[in-house]
C-alpha cells in the first residue's frame, strides 16, 4: 500500500506542482506508517518474548533437579 501511494504521489506531483503541502502530506504519512510498524514489530516480538518464557517455566518445572529459584524474577 505505501509503494502504491509513493507511486500515486511521484505521478501526480509533477501535474500538480511540487507544492510543500504536498511534500508535508506525504512526510507526515511516511513518518505515521512507519510508527505503526515498529509498533506493530514491537508488539509481536514482545509476544514471542512471553511465549518463550512461559516454555522456559515449563521446561524448568518439568525437570527435577532443576533449580527454580528464580522463577518468576521480572515479575517482582
Amino acid at each position: 500500500m505505501a509503494v502504491l501511494v509513493i507511486l500515486v504521489w511521484l505521478v501526480t506531483s509533477p501535474l500538480a506542482g511540487y507544492s510543500d503541502t504536498r511534500q508535508r502530506l506525504i512526510n507526515t504519512s511516511a513518518t505515521s506508517f512507519t510508527r505503526l510498524t515498529v509498533f506493530s514489530v514491537q508488539n509481536t516480538r514482545n509476544r514471542d518474548t512471553a511465549v518463550m518464557y512461559i516454555k522456559l517455566d515449563d521446561l524448568v518445572r518439568a525437570t527435577r533437579d532443576a533449580r527454580n529459584a528464580l522463577f518468576d524474577l521480572q515479575e517482582i
